[in-house]
């Protein structure tokens, strides 16, 4: 686990703004205690984690009301999705760009 990512800001009020992704489990979510909180009415209380290890990153939508999309393409709810460095997520209405730290 040398790797290091980050999740860059694409669209909304936060763009540009990179956050680190530490830690093995990283959630996302609209209320205070995930990892990173996105105040935006799109994204749900509880809407996403990020799962590090040996292997990679992998993402998985924990059943959020607008759904996760990794490229364009809405991922299943609670099935982990394999994502790359340069991929971009929306989290409802917010874009990120998924990237390896420098």
């Amino acid at each position: 686990m040398d790797q290091r990512y980050s999740l860059r800001f694409e669209t909304g009020e936060r763009a540009g703004e990179t956050i680190p992704v530490e830690g093995k489990s990283f959630t996302v979510g609209r209320r205070t205690g995930h990892s990173l909180q996105i105040l935006d009415n799109s994204v749900s209380g509880q809407h996403a984690e990020l799962s590090v290890d040996d292997a990679g990153v992998s993402l998985r939508d924990l059943g959020s009301t607008n759904g996760t999309q990794v490229n364009g393409r809405r991922i299943e709810p609670e099935r982990q999705t394999p994502i790359d460095p340069g991929a971009e997520i929306r989290f409802g209405e917010i874009t990120l760009r998924f990237e390896v730290a420098g």
